[in-house]
């Protein structure tokens, strides 16, 4: 009968350094995609903007204001890689188009005047529930004046135009809710930055109303070698 040196199986991470195979409980090999792995871990973090009938009523505005909706502080000595952010759009508060952008921010745009996420604001959600890992981001919801200049996105990493074709009823014109979910193509924000979500209208009168959620997995200390 072969001895257990003969049967393990090992592998060389990032660093050199060697790690067993990882296999279910009947001894069968796996492998499981890298988000998930990391939020089982508990390095998975959620936060929302709205809650269950009451959506976030945002600024009457244009998005080129340097008036980010819900945005993710990311401090010094943490990274995060934002893997999921949905919007669904209760009412646009226009009567032409909708517009949505999000992208990374190589500053920490700071608070401004604005609120924490709906929830998990002050402290985002781990998304596993059986892990107390807290999170070192801080969210923060609807800037009601300019934040820190140099903190418009760097990139537009997703960007939606919503056209309205029904004045009357603006709720009711088209798709309201948009998802982004890069599969595989994933920012990387190294702290100080944020992941900044933008909503807002062309030519608006009313301020258009509206739910966010933003799911990311969080990165420091000894994780940080993982990158």
């Amino acid at each position: 009968m072969p001895g257990e040196e003969d049967t393990a199986i090992r592998f060389q991470d990032a660093e050199e350094n060697w790690k067993g195979a990882l296999s279910t409980k009947d001894g069968a090999l796996y492998t499981a995609e890298w988000i998930q792995r990391q939020i089982i871990k508990g390095n998975g973090y959620g936060a929302n903007m709205g809650s269950l009938s009451a959506p976030e009523v945002l600024q009457t505005i244009l998005i080129t204001t340097l008036r980010p909706s819900l945005w993710i502080r990311v401090p010094v000595g943490t990274t995060i890689i934002p893997f999921y952010t949905s919007v669904t759009v209760e009412d646009t508060g226009a009567t032409n188009n909708l517009e949505i952008v999000l992208g990374p921010v190589r500053i920490d745009p700071g608070n401004g005047t604005s609120a924490a996420a709906t929830l998990g604001g002050a402290d985002p959600v781990n998304l596993h529930t059986g892990k107390g890992n807290a999170s070192k981001c801080l969210v923060r919801q609807d800037s009601t004046v300019a934040v820190l200049a140099g903190s418009d996105p760097l990139l537009n990493n997703w960007r939606i135009v919503k056209g309205e074709d029904n004045v009357a009823t603006p709720a009711t014109a088209g798709e309201n809710t948009f998802e982004y979910e890069p599969k595989g193509r994933y920012p990387v924000i190294v702290g100080p930055g944020a992941w900044s979500l933008t909503i807002g209208a062309i030519a608006n009168t009313t301020a258009p109303s509206a739910y966010a959620h933003m799911q990311w997995i969080e990165l420091s200390g000894e994780d940080l070698p993982l990158l």
